[in-house]
């Protein structure tokens, strides 16, 4: 058995220890309290503009002003704060 990865190593591990009996598994993550939804829904309007709550540009520490560069990725794009 050979492992690429250090992270690869720590699941096999893992699984392991489940399978003995000696962990329990991950079930996935509980949610964080007082945290908002990390993804919503928005749409391109008329103009062909993709407006962002205001809620969220906030709560993101952006400012009027801020540019940002955008580009195509394999999820879909991605803006980044220049």
């Amino acid at each position: 058995m050979s492992f690429h990865s250090p992270t690869q190593l720590k699941s096999y591990y893992l699984d392991a220890l489940v399978e003995k009996g000696k962990a329990t598994g991950i079930s996935g993550k509980a949610p964080r309290a007082g945290k908002t939804r990390l993804s919503e829904e928005i749409k391109v309007n008329k103009r062909g503009s993709l407006a962002i709550p205001k809620e969220r540009i906030e709560g993101m520490g952006f400012k009027v002003g801020d540019a940002f560069s955008i580009r195509p990725s394999k999820a879909g794009i991605s803006l980044k704060k220049a």
